[in-house]
């Protein structure tokens, strides 16, 4: 009675994992979820779509990021950092990584979207494609060199934010 009433607990305890995992998967683990924010989303808001991080950590004076773990195995890894300004406290990016890579090609429409080299063309060093959307706000493939490549990670990050992170993209990005 009492290894049956164990049997039964523990296969509570499992249903959420299951449920997931034969199921639908978690939204907020595809590509398009990032297009689903707008980058003026406050700490609040943002706790509300996505629940409670699994870490805060204080990157600067003026940056603290979320870190949170949904639909990944190893707690090593973490699903999406989502960073903030510490002045204004709306999201400033959120980042998303993928493991196995996915297929953003959908995301990133040829007429809409360009890659960037740093340091530059000529000595490519590292690559990150980018599509322009409204709203100030910028949609990148990290390490992709075209819209048709895999991605491990993406990240939506305010225009006006991404000199902070990436200088060099940013330089680039204010020539054209």
């Amino acid at each position: 009675m009492i290894a049956r009433q164990l049997i039964l607990g523990a296969l509570l305890l499992a249903a959420p994992r299951f449920s997931t995992a034969f199921g639908e998967p978690d939204p907020r683990t595809r590509p398009e979820f990032l297009l689903e924010f707008t980058l003026s989303e406050t700490e609040g808001e943002v706790a509300a779509k996505m629940g409670p991080p699994r870490q805060v950590a204080d990157l600067s004076t003026d940056y603290r990021a979320y870190h949170f773990q949904i639909g990944v195995d190893d707690l090593h890894e973490l699903s999406h950092i989502l960073v903030f300004s510490r002045t204004s406290g709306k999201l400033v990016s959120i980042t998303q990584n993928f493991e196995p890579e996915r297929d953003v090609t959908a995301l990133f429409p040829p007429g809409d979207s360009r890659v960037h080299f740093w340091p530059d063309a000529e000595k490519p060093q590292y690559s990150i494609l980018v599509r322009k959307l409204p709203g100030n706000r910028l949609l990148m493939s990290m390490g992709t060199r075209k819209p048709s490549d895999p991605a491990g990670q993406l990240m939506l990050i305010r225009r006006d934010a991404l000199a902070a992170f990436h200088p060099w993209l940013a330089a680039q990005l204010s020539s054209e």
